[in-house]
């Protein structure tokens, strides 16, 4: 489950933030995200990821919906 935490505005950029808890072990994420991709040809969409550590940056493009990170 998703939790909301926060969001901020930067000129034409939005960031939203969320956190999940009680993940078990992961060595793999994969991600859909076509959050407003249908409406604006030129959207660009970037899902940061903190797991362990780690920090990986997926980003997403009309035609590009779906992406894959390894931990």
């Amino acid at each position: 489950t998703l939790t909301f935490t926060g969001s901020q505005v930067n000129g034409e950029s939005v960031w939203v933030y969320f956190e999940a808890k009680g993940v078990s072990e992961i060595s793999q994420l994969k991600i859909r995200n076509s959050i407003l991709l249908e409406t604006y040809p030129k959207q660009f969409n970037v899902v940061n990821i903190a797991y362990k550590g780690q920090q990986k940056t997926m980003n997403f493009t009309r035609g590009r919906e779906t992406n894959q990170v390894e931990f």
